[in-house]
């Protein structure tokens, strides 16, 4: 699979045409006031987000009954896919038979392929730590675009996707968050004929995706939205060097009936992930243990005109 030029980096929009992409454009920022807009989020409310927490019990790290008497709380993650984290073995069991045996079997042969293309058994978990970080700029763009193309489409989180593409950064200096460049990104159509075929790893989870995101929602559920990330772990050019991974998540109607901010979807996720920030929100203060609050720190800078 070749992959595509910078030019998808787009204004995720439909309805017009996208202007072409050019090396700094996505550096504007937008001339509104908006206090959402300049501190960089992607709506007016308060942005989907998650915490380190246990796949099982849903224990977070950042909870002081999660904590020891030492203050720190480790979350072990699976050796074998090296995704979903459990507190203790008992919800690593539990973990395993309420169904992470099947998906553990798939992305664990992802890791291997990853391992053999780079060179190296940390490509796999050096993109588990790079999307793990990246997240709720990854959730929150794929939900911006939604909201952008609701007016026109009406609800588009079952028929289209986020797609990413990065570059691995086989560098040990590079912190995780750093790990791997961004390429191009679209909001596309799941049945798309250029990417012919990548939409069927989604599809096949799914239903089950959908079953979990209407539990966690209730009666708010509104939609399941999709990002899939292409790692390319040699040169680009190399259509055998790419390994894809990809996350559903639940939106509500709360989030759905948001105002996207004014700056593109895309924009503000380059930004992001070319600056290996998180998004400028922070729900709290200080992780209990830790030296910095769950934002990084930077919510709390002064945002400069």
């Amino acid at each position: 699979m070749n992959t595509r030029t910078p030019a998808l980096l787009t204004h995720g929009e439909h309805q017009v045409e996208d202007a072409p992409w050019q090396p700094d454009n996505w550096r504007e920022k937008p001339k509104c006031k908006h206090t959402y807009c300049r501190k960089g989020l992607f709506y007016d409310v308060e942005p989907q987000h998650t915490h380190a927490q246990c796949h099982t019990c849903h224990q977070m790290a950042r909870c002081k009954e999660s904590s020891s008497n030492s203050g720190s709380f480790q979350l072990r993650r699976c050796a074998n896919c090296h995704l979903d984290q459990y507190c203790s073995k008992e919800c690593q069991k539990e973990g395993w038979r309420m169904g992470h045996k099947e998906t553990c079997k798939f992305f664990s042969t992802l890791c291997k392929q990853a391992a053999e293309i780079a060179g190296t058994p940390k490509a796999w978990p050096d993109l588990a730590d790079w999307v793990r970080f990246h997240h709720s700029t990854l959730m929150n763009a794929t939900l911006a675009c939604c909201l952008k193309l609701k007016a026109v489409e009406g609800n588009v989180s079952g028929t289209r996707f986020l797609l990413v593409e990065v570059l691995y950064r086989n560098d040990p200096e590079v912190p995780p968050e750093r790990k791997f460049e961004l390429l191009a990104a679209e909001f596309m159509e799941n049945d798309d004929p250029q990417f012919g075929g990548l939409y069927e790893y989604i599809a096949a989870s799914r239903e089950n995706a959908v079953f979990c995101a209407k539990r966690e929602c209730g009666s708010s559920y509104w939609g399941t939205g999709a990002y899939m990330v292409l790692a390319h772990f040699r040169d680009p050019a190399d259509p055998t060097g790419v390994v894809p991974y990809f996350k559903h998540f639940g939106i509500d109607t709360y989030h759905a009936n948001a105002t996207r901010a004014c700056r593109p979807p895309l924009h503000q996720l380059m930004e992001n992930i070319e600056g290996g920030k998180k998004m400028r929100f922070c729900c709290s203060g200080r992780l209990q243990g830790a030296d910095e609050c769950c934002c990084g720190g930077w919510t709390h800078e002064k945002i400069l005109d």
